[in-house]
């Protein structure tokens, strides 16, 4: 009975991730204003990977229970190895597409004015090819090793310190501007200089992805920590809850786009426009 559920929610799931995100990506080809902002390449990048996620994970996951549920061990042995890869890559391109988002939001707040001139809509493209590349390298890398699972977990659990530390050090500058703007007229100036409201409300859509992570991925994660510590006994942990928490993990795919579109106005207008069957002739939004 648990594993029909799985299979029906990952369906509803997998429809989610693909029409949202398509949606988001749809956006951004018919906003010229949407791909001109540097920061938004790094959001369409993120609704290409969960994008990938419906497409290709999420269905990989529903065979592979219902191969589970009619007794085909055969296809099960074989779809869990690959679906264990592309699992692996889309998570490794979310988390670091998600670092580069808590990075140019540090960026934002120490360059300034210089951060206008030295980050480009280009240079994010780039960056977005080489996560690509690296995810890939590092599942092609998994593979040949004998025990991955050992390399798998700390490195995801690296990168959520990565993105702690830089969320932290954001959170205690604008804390520390914020302290400015009330003391002196001169500090007003140099915050205005980024556009302090705007950023503010930039970090808090970041606050928001990064709590659908965490909420998503540290109860899978923790879950095969548990497993790879105490490996007697754990089989039946495996077989109720992980593939739970692996459910709940594959749910992020949906809740970032629907994050994006509340939080984004420019995103939110275009997409109205484009369910309402009028995308012929989209308006530069700025």
């Amino acid at each position: 009975m648990l594993t029909l559920w799985l299979i029906i929610i990952n369906v509803v799931l997998a429809f989610g991730a693909v029409s949202l995100n398509s949606l988001i990506i749809l956006t951004f080809i018919k906003t010229s204003s949407l791909r001109e902002k540097p920061s938004n390449v790094l959001i369409l990048g993120l609704a290409i990977a969960d994008l990938c996620v419906g497409i290709i994970a999420q269905p990989l996951s529903y065979i592979y229970d219902i191969s589970v549920l009619k007794g085909y061990f055969g296809l099960q042995n074989s779809i869990q190895i690959v679906y264990f890869a592309f699992s692996f890559f889309l998570s490794i391109v979310s988390f670091l597409t998600f670092t580069a988002i808590t990075v140019d939001r540090f960026l934002a707040i120490h360059l300034h004015l210089r951060y206008q001139a030295l980050v480009t809509s280009k240079r994010y493209g780039v960056t977005l090819a080489g996560i690509w590349l690296l995810g890939f390298s590092m599942c092609c890398l998994l593979f040949q090793m004998k025990n991955s699972m050992a390399i798998v977990i700390p490195i995801l659990y690296v990168i959520l310190l990565v993105n702690a530390i830089f969320i932290f050090e954001i959170s205690r500058v604008i804390r520390r501007h914020s302290v400015q703007i009330h003391a002196q007229q001169q500090s007003v100036q140099q915050v205005q200089s980024i556009n302090m409201p705007r950023y503010k409300k930039s970090v808090n859509t970041m606050y928001y992805v990064a709590g659908a992570f965490v909420l998503c991925y540290f109860p899978f994660l923790a879950m095969i920590s548990i497993v790879g510590i105490r490996k007697s006994g754990s089989l039946s942990i495996i077989r109720i809850w992980l593939p739970i928490f692996n459910t709940l993990a594959k749910a992020v795919s949906v809740i970032d786009p629907v994050i994006f579109w509340w939080r984004i106005k420019e995103m939110r207008s275009t997409v109205k426009i484009c369910i309402r069957g009028t995308g012929t002739n989209m308006p530069n939004i700025s």
